[in-house]
C-alpha cells in the first residue's frame, strides 16, 4: 500500500508540473498569437498606406498627362490659327500658298 501511495504521490507531482508546463504553453501561446496579429495588423496598415500612395502618385500623374495635353491642343489650335492667317494672307496679295514651300 505503501508503494501504492507513493507512485501515486509520483504521479500526483508529475501532473501537477505537466499542468503548470502546458499552463506556461499557452501562455507562451497566447503572447505569440497576440504579437502575431498585431504584425499582421501592421503589414496590412503599411499596405493600405503604400496603396494609397500609390494611387495618389498615379492621380497627379494622370492630371499632369491632361493638363499636357490641353496644353497641346492649345498649341496646335494656335498655330492652325496662324497657319490660316499666312493662307488668308497670301490669298489676299493674290498669291497662291504652296504646302510644300514652307515645310
Amino acid at each position: 500500500v505503501i508503494r501504492l501511495q507513493a507512485q501515486l504521490c509520483r504521479a500526483m507531482h508529475s501532473l501537477g508540473v505537466m499542468e503548470s508546463q502546458l499552463a506556461l504553453v499557452k501562455e507562451n501561446c497566447s503572447s505569440l498569437i497576440k504579437f502575431m496579429k498585431e504584425d499582421l495588423s501592421h503589414m496590412v496598415d503599411d499596405r493600405t498606406r503604400r496603396e494609397i500612395e500609390l494611387m495618389n502618385g498615379l492621380a497627379r500623374v494622370d492630371n499632369e498627362k491632361r493638363v499636357m495635353a490641353e496644353e497641346m491642343e492649345a498649341k496646335m489650335q494656335e498655330k492652325e490659327e496662324l497657319l490660316d492667317q499666312v493662307r488668308e494672307e497670301y490669298e489676299e496679295l493674290g498669291l497662291e500658298y504652296d504646302e510644300n514651300e514652307v515645310k
